[in-house]
């Protein structure tokens, strides 16, 4: 499951990428709008992987990975009836979503699947091999879809892949947590998702435009200074930590 898992994560990547000339013909986007359905995924996958890491490991692994095939399917659902050029950001930005959640909980239901550290890395590599495939396939599934029907269809694929994986793993996969009383720590997974947030915008519009662009030198210095906050926040709760009577 881990493996279909990070499979659906990955299958629109590259499908989307050689689909795009198709796209940008049919919904009459312009250079910079089209731009932004490859980073309509990435942005919210880079902003949120580590939050959903912890998620998963406080309040369980298979309730986030169920999450994240559910995003996959209905970003890809979305994508597929788009008929405008922001409806597919919305489809992307939810299959980003889905993304952040699957890639970190497929590893760690491998991990408390298999607690041999031999035999987990074979399914590792397999995990690694499912990713890589998913990247293969995505360029030739969509020059099929191309040559006979409508760019669209190439969100098809993930959705059958995702309702059959998130029923197969109801019943047989184990939820699991990360051992201890670890806790989410909500100011500081938002101030990181917002420091990434804002640093991954700044360095795709300054490719795009400019670096000295106003826009990008806002996200550039917001991320910076939501740096700054949440390394401050996160001294001080190692000092509370620390000077804790009976800690």
């Amino acid at each position: 499951m881990a493996c279909v898992g990070v499979f659906v994560a990955y299958l629109p990547v590259t499908s989307v990428s050689v689909s795009l000339p198709a796209i940008q013909q049919a919904l009459h986007a312009s250079t910079s709008q089209l731009s932004w359905i490859s980073d309509a995924f990435v942005l919210p996958m880079a902003a949120l992987i580590l939050t959903a890491g912890v998620f998963g490991d406080v309040h369980g692994r298979k309730k986030v990975f169920q999450a994240g095939l559910s995003f996959a399917a209905v970003g890809a659902a979305v994508a597929l009836c788009a008929q405008s050029v922001q409806v597919l950001w919305a489809g992307q930005a939810l299959a980003g979503l889905g993304a952040a959640a699957l890639l970190p909980t497929t590893l760690a239901l491998i991990s408390h699947a298999v607690p041999d550290p031999h035999q987990r890395a074979k399914f590792v590599g397999l995990w690694a091999a499912a990713l890589m495939t998913a990247l293969a396939i995505g360029p030739l599934m969509a020059g099929v879809i191309l040559d006979h029907v409508a760019w669209r269809w190439i969100y098809l694929p993930a959705i059958p892949v995702a309702v059959l994986a998130m029923a197969i793993a109801a019943p047989l996969v184990a939820d699991s947590r990360a051992p201890g009383s670890r806790r989410l720590d909500w100011p500081g997974q938002i101030t990181a998702a917002l420091a990434i947030t804002s640093l991954v915008y700044g360095v795709i519009e300054g490719g795009a435009e400019s670096f000295s662009h106003p826009r990008v030198i806002a996200a550039l210095a917001l991320a910076a200074v939501v740096r700054s906050v949440e390394t401050a926040l996160s001294l001080r709760e190692v000092k509370q930590l620390t000077y804790e009577p009976g800690r």
